[in-house]
């Protein structure tokens, strides 16, 4: 299912995740890495996509690659609360 929705609309990060996911989950690691980076490539900031992939760079014994996929994960999570802080300043400032 998920892979006729790629065919469909291969520009679909939320499909390549969902199968991503989906190889995750049958033990197919390699299957979810290239599906992740497929996911990044397509939204450079999906702050889920980061973490999974750094957990299964860990899990197949590439820790250099893990490393820096926490720290793309950690820079999206200051990004969206960088973000949420300047709506709420600017929020307050039109009351």
């Amino acid at each position: 299912m998920l892979q006729k929705s790629l065919r469909l609309n291969p520009d679909s990060s939320s499909a390549h995740f969902s199968l991503a996911k989906a190889y995750e989950e049958e033990g197919n690691a390699d299957g979810a890495i290239a599906e992740l980076e497929q996911t990044l490539r397509l939204t450079p900031q999906h702050e889920k996509a980061h973490y999974v992939l750094a957990q299964l760079y860990r899990k197949v014994g590439k820790p250099e690659l893990a490393y820096k996929e926490l720290k793309a994960h950690e820079a999206v999570l200051r990004l969206k609360r960088d973000d949420s802080i300047r709506l709420l300043v600017t929020e307050a400032k039109s009351r």
